[in-house]
């Protein structure tokens, strides 16, 4: 687990109960051996493998994951020209399950690589309280009423702006609400009355 220390580049762990998150910076690929082996390069292969290996088990052991990213695939470059460019993606965030208990909302956002040779990382951590989706139900008994065509029609004749698709979404959103309004106020009114 010391050996891992290397990648640590910064943690935020100023939290009530134990969330933590990890930034974590990769050791930059040597430089290509064009004269190497066969041999050599699948020795070299096999090192990188081992220490991806190596760095899944810290994962495992420590009970972080990772935070995943938006924007570029890629952290690091070692900005030579084409054919010798590489990419890497060396940085990342790490935190563990306390942290998204506190903060289940947290976004990692690569951005772009300036005066740098690795990108800066922008995180954004807020706790998002999943709200109830609430989905709408035709009820048949509503065609029974005489109130409902009109209902329907209010709402369906109201002027719309954009492209068809756009147009019937926002007619049915429309629709729906206020039938959803209205038998509230009709039916759920109607059996408050009856059962009181």
């Amino acid at each position: 687990m010391m050996r891992m220390m290397n990648w640590i580049l910064w943690t935020y762990s100023d939290t009530p109960r134990g969330g933590w998150v990890v930034g974590v910076k990769g050791v930059q690929p040597r430089a290509a051996d064009t004269t190497a082996t066969k041999w050599k390069r699948k020795l070299e292969a096999r090192h990188i493998y081992w220490k991806k290996v190596d760095f899944l088990n810290f994962m495992e052991e420590a009970g972080i994951q990772d935070a995943g990213f938006m924007g570029n695939n890629y952290t690091w470059c070692n900005n030579r020209d084409a054919p010798n460019t590489i990419w890497k993606r060396l940085d990342r965030v790490l935190y563990n399950s306390e942290w998204f208990d506190l903060f289940n909302k947290t976004v990692v956002n690569h951005l772009a690589i300036a005066s740098s040779d690795h990108a800066p990382l922008l995180v954004d951590f807020t706790n998002r309280v999943e709200e109830f989706q609430k989905y709408f139900k035709f009820l048949n008994i509503w065609t029974e009423h005489p109130e409902f065509l009109e209902v329907v029609r209010k709402e369906w004749v109201e002027e719309c702006h954009g492209n068809p698709m756009w147009k019937l979404h926002r007619k049915l959103k429309k629709t729906t609400t206020a039938l959803s309004r209205w038998s509230k106020v009709t039916y759920f009114g109607t059996y408050i009355g009856e059962i009181q």
